[in-house]
């Protein structure tokens, strides 16, 4: 618009001074006959004032001059004219080839732009407004855009300094520029206004939108690093004798394509253990520079093997470093961390680890490329050989893409005639100049087989008056072929006939070239894709039998629609389905009665909310009957954490619960047995005291009279007596273990804090002033305590003094023959012991010792009843406690024992 109306300005004024032209030979000649006509008449009429006959003189000369002056007006108009008229040919031709140039300037399909005296924009063709989305209006004559189209500062005083420095003659520089919606797109510019100034424009140049190219050249350069990658591992895997060997140089290549500088691979064997283990050499530590082996941590690969997920750890300035844990990785102070499994048939058989001292971008591009590679490095190792070989030639990866050459063309549609630039013939494959531009010659070098779709989008174009566009291919003599794009407008008249069709074309055989390889490249990898997808599905057909075979119910619920993504026959006929098949794809709602499936529903969720393994046993009534299982569900997440589905096991446990049902119900009918023993054992105790009293007064009575009448004489009448005397005090003593057993077995618990260390300075007292007691500590052999810190414990006073005066008279009892320190002490659990350093005993008989009337001495060496540990056990049970002993003949005794939280009742 801007362009039209300062056109229409120059156009408007330029008619106004040839309108003035046309006149201005009749001007002229009027001017010159009144100058001559004036001139004559004068100089006759002086001249006839010095002759004789001044008025015929004077008259013969005026008609003579006015004659000749006639003539020679008439002719100097007649040249004039002719003159100017060939003056207003060369203009018109002139206004003609302006306009077609200013066609070809706003419609080329290069960018075309030119800075006025004022540094402001005063040329900004279409090419620059369909790039950038700002039309002419909005830059030409606008200051402020040069900010529009670099709004970074920084950014655009470089550029400016760079433009500075390099002039006005340059190709090829490419300038980053910001479009209208936001976007940035990558421009070749080139100016050449050095070498071919023009009037009007301080600077201007010619731009091409690389952006797709730029891209293109990108996404190439990935994946040819990619390519050459896993092509330079498949020869050191081939070439190397071990694998050791072969990851000491894979390794460095990783580190070279990814620009992590350590790099490191581990490989295990079944057991999980590391079986292979190569890195890189490491990377100056500062200060002083020294070179260190630096593995990667076991704790993250572990972590890595067990979940099977890939683990990837980024610096965050707002939290501390999240390996300082780690000793050498925390002195390098790595801030980018990653390990990926190593999988091969679904088995992880190692990890590839890499780390950075800088925080790293991890696009998902490359973590895809980084798994891929992991598992190739995989499947190299489990079969020693290559499974992907991707051969590319070195033209693949140096695409050159050249917009510069461009071609004009004009076609006079009704005349048929062309005109074409010297780049326009070059394209064609001709020499310029060698042939007239026709659109014959023109249609000669299209390929035969693009001819037809070419000229029918010419004809289309003109039709329904829109843009000509086409891309086709051209023959050179030396039969190289090209391909071309072109693209045209047509210029047309007042009735709407076209008149012209202005236009460009341009060389991109590069770009065909480069698209012909991609799709090769693409082929290649999806006949590669097929072959591992074959060997995918042949590993997960095994696999799938393993897990059919188990006997366990194996499945895998989706998070979003609770469908089953995979499941073993068992737990489809759990839920009513004849196979796998049947129910993969199905909702626990289409498989289990409402019920049933809303519980499963609600342990799913609280797996995927809390991300943590549910484990439980519970009991399910189905169809089929009531079954009690053990399960384990367990979150399946994706590499950034989030749980998108769970595998889960059950396994059926109800013969198993049918057992422990059948144990309680036993012990419960030993407890009763075992109560009504003991209510037995103590009624048949309390009923023999008394003839046990009597038994014993008798025998007493008989001595005390016998020895009155001077009769007890008899040595044997006297060893008959003290033996009918020591067997009754005996049995008085096993009737009363017997009560005190059964005592503790029926006594009320009294659950109140004992302190311990106050207990046992209460029994030793006891023990010490008690001359009736068979260890009473007296004599100059008096045995030494050792007395420990004891806790405060929660239970009964009176029984647990019982135990402490069991305990310690039995030590004082087996210390006497050599009498040592007893120790009384407890450990950090809370366990408490008794130690002496008595006979002690073989350990093979401990599981004896806490038996009622149980010996493992004989009387004579130790008195007793062998009913006092077995005490000790009932009193120390009743706490929900334990108790244990630890012996070696000669060495000692030690009784250990810890009291339950919580004591039972009887």
């Amino acid at each position: 618009m801007h362009d039209e109306s300062v056109h229409f300005k120059r156009r408007r004024s330029t008619g106004l001074q040839r309108r003035s032209l046309t006149w201005l030979p009749l001007k002229l000649a009027s001017a010159y006959f009144i100058i001559a006509a004036l001139w004559i008449l004068g100089s006759d009429f002086w001249l006839g004032t010095l002759v004789l006959h001044p008025d015929s003189l004077t008259s013969f000369q005026s008609i003579k001059g006015l004659l000749f002056v006639s003539v020679t007006t008439l002719v100097l108009y007649g040249l004039s004219r002719r003159s100017f008229r060939l003056q207003q040919q060369a203009d018109m031709m002139l206004r003609e080839s302006e306009e077609r140039l200013r066609l070809i300037l706003q419609n080329m399909p290069v960018m075309l732009s030119a800075f006025d005296d004022q540094n402001n924009m005063s040329i900004w063709n279409h090419e620059c407004e369909r790039v950038t989305g700002y039309s002419a209006a909005e830059i030409i004559g606008n200051p402020q855009a040069m900010t529009l189209l670099y709004p970074e500062a920084t950014y655009r005083q470089q550029m400016v300094a760079t433009w500075a420095k390099r002039g006005n003659n340059y190709r090829d520089w490419e300038w980053e520029m910001t479009c209208s919606d936001g976007s940035v797109k990558t421009v070749a510019w080139s100016n050449i206004a050095d070498c071919f100034p023009v009037p009007g424009w301080l600077s201007w140049g010619i731009g091409v939108d690389v952006t797709d190219r730029k891209q293109t050249e990108a996404a190439l350069h990935a994946r040819n690093r990619e390519v050459l990658t896993l092509h330079k591992i498949s020869e050191i895997t081939l070439k190397a004798q071990s694998l050791k060997a072969a990851f000491q140089d894979i390794v460095k290549e990783i580190s070279a394509a990814t620009a992590f500088p350590i790099v490191a691979i581990e490989l295990y064997d079944a057991a999980r253990q590391v079986m292979v283990f190569e890195g890189t050499e490491g990377i100056p530590l500062l200060p002083d520079g020294k070179p260190i082996e630096v593995p990667v941590t076991q704790a993250s690969s572990r972590t890595v093997v067990e979940t099977g997920q890939m683990l990837v750890e980024t610096y965050n300035p707002q939290e501390p470093n999240k390996f300082d844990t780690h000793r050498l990785l925390g002195q390098l102070e790595i801030k980018t961390f990653i390990c990926v499994p190593m999988t091969v048939n679904q088995t992880i058989i190692g990890v590839l680890s890499l780390a950075h001292p800088e925080a790293v971008s991890t696009k998902d591009d490359f973590l895809q490329w980084l798994t891929s590679l992991a598992n190739y490095l995989a499947v190299l190792t489990d079969r020693q050989r290559t499974e992907i070989a991707l051969r590319e030639n070195e033209e693949f990866f140096k695409l050159a893409l050249d917009f510069n050459r461009i071609g004009s063309w004009d076609w006079h549609v009704a005349r048929n005639e062309v005109i074409w630039n010297d780049n326009h013939a070059r394209l064609l494959g001709f020499v310029p100049g060698e042939v007239q531009a026709s659109y014959q010659a023109w249609r000669n070098r299209v390929h035969p087989d693009d001819i037809s779709h070419v000229e029918e989008a010419l004809t289309q174009a003109l039709a329904t008056r829109a843009d000509y566009e086409a891309e086709y291919r051209v023959i050179y003599p030396n039969e190289d072929c090209r391909w071309i794009v072109g693209r045209g407008r047509g210029l047309y008249d007042a009735s709407g006939q076209v008149n012209r069709m202005i236009g460009v074309v341009l060389d991109i055989t590069d770009r065909k070239q480069a698209e012909q390889k991609i799709q090769q490249l693409n082929q290649t990898l999806e006949q590669q894709n097929l072959v591992l997808e074959a060997l995918v599905e042949q590993r997960t057909a095994e696999l799938v039998t393993f897990i059919n075979t188990l006997p366990d119910y194996i499945f895998v619920i989706e998070r979003d629609t609770m469908q089953t993504l995979f499941c073993n026959d068992r737990n489809a006929w759990l839920g009513g389905c004849e196979n796998q098949n049947q129910m993969v794809g199905k909702t626990i709602f289409e498989c289990y009665e409402p019920e049933l499936a809303t519980t499963f529903a609600e342990q799913n969720q609280r797996v995927f909310t809390s991300g943590e393994t549910l484990h439980f046993q519970e009991h399910y009534t189905t169809s089929l009957g009531t079954f009690y299982f053990d399960t384990y569900k367990i979150p399946l997440k994706k590499p950034n954490g989030e749980v998108y589905a769970l595998i889960g096991s059950s396994r059926d446990i109800t013969e198993l619960v049918a057992a422990r049902q059948a144990l309680s119900d036993r012990t419960v009918e030993l407890e009763s047995v075992n109560r009504e023993l003991e209510s037995f054992s103590y009624s048949v105790s309390h009923d023999l005291r008394a003839p046990l009293r009597h038994i014993s007064g008798f025998v007493a009575a008989l001595r005390d009279r016998l020895l009155q009448n001077g009769h007890l004489t008899d040595p044997t009448a006297i060893h008959y007596l003290q033996i009918l005397q020591d067997s009754s005090h005996q049995m008085g003593l096993l009737i009363d273990g017997l009560l005190t057993l059964s005592r503790v077995g029926r006594r009320q618990m009294a659950a109140i804090p004992v302190n311990l260390n106050q207990l046992v300075a209460n029994v030793l007292a006891q023990l010490s002033h008690h001359p009736a007691s068979d260890t009473a500590i007296t004599g100059n052999d008096a045995i030494q305590f050792i007395i420990g810190d004891l806790p405060t414990v929660k239970g009964d006073a009176t029984l647990l003094h019982q135990v402490f005066v069991n305990l310690l008279d039995n030590a004082i009892k087996f210390s006497r023959p050599h009498p040592a320190p007893i120790e009384v002490a407890a450990l950090a659990d809370g366990t408490i012991f008794v130690r002496d350093r008595g006979v002690g005993f073989q350990m093979e008989y401990a599981d004896q010792l806490f038996g009622a009337f149980q010996r493992l001495h004989s009387r004579s060496e130790f008195e007793g009843t062998g009913i006092g540990l077995a005490i000790v056990q009932r009193i120390i049970h009743r706490h929900n406690g334990t108790i244990w002993v630890e012996s070696q003949p000669g060495q000692g005794t030690t009784f250990y024992f810890k009291l339950g939280d919580h004591p039972s009742t009887p």
